[in-house]
């Protein structure tokens, strides 16, 4: 009944829900993230074909990333109607300096919930690596707890003392971990762009990332983070030794340069000014 100016769709998969609003004047805009581009549509032919139905008929998309917003295209979006709006962070202070490592351990983090795209069977094949190179490698995974597969794979693989799962923490406790980790890994096999990577070379954690979806478009290889093929466990274990050898100047460099990333594409107030852009563009 407010009938507003724009109506925006945040999660692509509810595009058959609320197509109806642009009957009524209203301009439609839809969103494009990782899962419900990247990969649903190819394991549910129905939402294939509503993507290609309502896709082509839709005012405006706000993407993601370059990558996602090609993928969309498969479904009929049109690219001239895309605005690529990379996520923006609130402005943080980090003057917390990170606790002394007195066990020696190198220590890695991820963070996400436990599903397959997330890559984690590949980051615990390259701690087996790792482990048989002697490194002294911590690996802890927020949101894996409780599956089974990862834990068959940590007992199979007698790394109980390596690899730790938690389940969901407080985003603040999330924070701390990130600046007390020496990497944090994003081992995915599919992203749109990982927010947790963004945070955590916001919070001046050095980051690898498997080079997925739009991962590419962030990181720049051993100049603000490290990036290696998908699926790929020994690219994984080869690049975190690389990094655990860095001196403290390179290690710097890295941290600093991510922090001027942030600074330049991933703040809060571009992604809004980028967002109004989007709906004046459609109103006009």
């Amino acid at each position: 009944w407010y009938k507003p100016d724009v109506f925006h769709i945040q999660w692509a998969k509810s595009i058959s829900d609320w197509h109806w609003v642009q009957q009524f004047g209203i301009k439609l805009v839809v969103s494009f993230r990782g899962v419900h581009i990247n990969y649903s549509p190819i394991f549910d032919p129905k939402l294939a074909e509503i993507y290609r139905k309502y896709f082509p008929q839709v005012d405006g998309f706000h993407a993601v990333s370059k990558a996602i917003s090609l993928e969309a295209q498969k479904y009929g979006a049109v690219a001239e109607k895309i605005k690529v709006i990379y996520s923006g962070l609130s402005e943080i202070k980090n003057d917390n300096p990170r606790e002394e490592n007195k066990r020696g351990e190198f220590k890695i983090i991820s963070v996400g919930r436990n599903h397959w795209v997330k890559g984690y069977t590949y980051a615990i094949d390259a701690v087996k690596i790792l482990v048989s190179h002697g490194v002294n490698v911590k690996y802890t995974i927020i949101g894996g707890q409780n599956s089974e597969e990862l834990l068959f794979k940590i007992k199979n693989y007698q790394l109980e003392n390596n690899v730790v799962l938690l389940g969901n923490i407080p985003f603040s406790e999330v924070q701390e971990m990130m600046i007390d980790a020496d990497l944090l890994l994003l081992p995915s096999v599919e992203e749109g762009i990982a927010n947790v990577v963004l945070e955590a070379m916001q919070l001046g954690t050095v980051v690898l990332s498997t080079n997925c979806g739009g991962m590419s478009e962030v990181i720049q290889h051993k100049k603000n983070g490290f990036i290696v093929p998908v699926r790929n466990s020994q690219k994984i274990a080869d690049a975190v030794m690389e990094i655990g050898q860095l001196s403290e100047n390179e290690k710097s460099n890295i941290i600093s340069n991510a922090k001027a990333t942030i600074n330049k594409n991933h703040t809060e107030d571009k992604m809004i000014t980028d967002m109004i852009s989007l709906y004046k563009n459609v109103l006009s």
